[in-house]
């Protein structure tokens, strides 16, 4: 009931109800009757609900320290309440400069309403790939409350797969212990990665070091430093095992869940022992005519490259040659590559009187 100055004429007035419970919906009638005894007309108000509490967003991802990307960017959060209004901020904080900073979505239509959501940013409005980001989340609830505003830092937007940029050794290749260490650059930090040499043929392999697993199988799991950025070299060639053929395979997935595409290189020989030459003619202190200047031997292997020749060491002087007194000939070049039986005839370039040693080198 109305009283003293809350009865005054043409004078706006508040009035305070109490004993009105948080929660519940009241309908409002207010009724009047002048000095005269004329009553005024009834104002009714029906449907008023009295809010006072605050809204707030429950199970809201992503997470501080999050990797997002193209399809975790969305926003998830629970809406205690319909809302009145509502926004999420991606704000850059560190990472590649992001110049469209800060990246703002208003709720809207059923984005408002109570229960789970799930809001992405509005069409063409994309982040940045290798920036980090704060998140904000804010909203307004019908009754005018504001909710107390949610924040996520330190979340990086990542939307790119790993790779492994120029990989070593390559394919259908003979390699050694030298040439055989894998080398390669992952282009970003990586939370698992495999470096695999699996056999394929050649000399029978049935090891499975260093990490157990099916015959001929060389894995090796990589740990702290080699999952970094940047250039790496994984050695197994301590497992491999000479002529047998292998193929290598690479994989690797970043702190984001996104996995690179497998780098495989397939036909890589293992091959640790030098080649050798035996049964070499003509033999240490020979003396030999046109015919039997002829240089025969064995190659152990098949070679990559070779040379045969002869050097002179002493006699009548042979200024010929280069540089003097020496007469090479490339063994590739007169297809004595092979494993097996090889020969060579340096020409008639030998000087009468001259005496000479011979030298083969291969690789």
């Amino acid at each position: 009931n109305l009283a003293g100055g809350e009865l005054t004429a043409l004078t706006p007035q508040t009035l305070a109800v109490n004993d009105i419970i948080n929660g519940n919906t009241y309908d409002l009638s207010l009724t009047g009757t002048d000095a005269a005894g004329n009553s005024a007309s009834p104002v009714n108000r029906i449907n008023i609900k009295f809010d006072t509490q605050k809204p707030s967003f429950g199970t809201v991802l992503p997470n501080s320290d999050a990797f997002i990307d193209a399809a975790s960017k969305s926003v998830q959060f629970y809406n205690s309440e319909n809302l009145k209004s509502g926004r999420y901020t991606y704000t850059a904080t560190g990472g590649t400069t992001d110049t469209s900073s800060p990246h703002i979505k208003n709720f809207a239509g059923s984005e408002l309403n109570q229960g789970a959501q799930n809001v992405d940013l509005a069409g063409g409005d994309n982040l940045r790939e290798g920036t980090v980001y704060s998140l904000l989340l804010e909203g307004t609830d019908m009754s005018d409350n504001v909710a107390d505003t949610i924040l996520r830092t330190n979340i990086r937007y990542d939307n790119i797969p790993p790779d492994f940029g120029s990989v070593l050794p390559s394919a259908s290749i003979r390699v050694n212990a030298n040439s055989g260490v894998v080398r390669f650059t992952n282009s970003e930090n990586l939370s698992s990665a495999t470096v695999k040499y699996e056999w394929s043929g050649g000399a029978g392999d049935t090891g499975n070091q260093p990490s157990g697993g099916a015959a001929g199988t060389h894995l090796l799991s990589l740990t702290g430093s080699q999952l970094n950025a940047g250039q790496q070299s994984i050695d197994l060639t301590a497992y491999l095992l000479n002529d047998a053929t292998y193929t290598l395979t690479i994989t690797g997935t970043d702190l984001s869940t996104k996995a690179a595409t497998p780098l495989i290189r397939s036909g890589i020989t293992f091959d640790n022992i030098a080649p050798s030459f035996g049964s070499m003619t003509p033999a240490t202190n020979n003396s030999v005519n046109a015919g039997g200047r002829i240089i025969r031997w064995t190659n152990s292997e098949e070679l990559n490259a070779g040379t045969a020749r002869y050097v002179w060491i002493g006699g009548i002087d042979d200024s010929s040659g280069a540089p003097p007194g020496t007469h090479s000939a490339d063994m590739g070049a007169y297809s004595q590559l092979a494993q097996g039986a090889r020969s060579m005839d340096p020409g008639n370039v030998l000087v009468d009187g001259a005496r000479y040693k011979i030298e083969l080198w291969g690789t």
